[in-house]
């Protein structure tokens, strides 16, 4: 999909960056996506890499939870 698209999407987003990921630059990408997307939330995770929704430490549940996404 391209910006102009994704910029109509305006069900509630909610962006998930790791700043530990060394294998993708997530936190840029996250940012860029926050600024197309209308009605998007970024979150980020300071100690998680690039796998941070299967990380241990890491409670996807808990953050859609806090975040009212759920």
């Amino acid at each position: 999909m391209n910006e102009k698209k994704l910029s109509q999407i305006t069900q509630p987003v909610l962006l998930i960056a790791s700043k530990g990921d060394r294998l993708l630059p997530s936190i840029a990408e996250a940012q860029r996506l926050a600024s197309i997307f209308p009605n998007s939330h970024l979150i980020t995770l300071p100690h998680s890499g690039h796998a941070c929704l299967v990380e241990a430490d890491v409670n996807l549940y808990k953050i859609l939870i806090e975040e009212k996404f759920i």
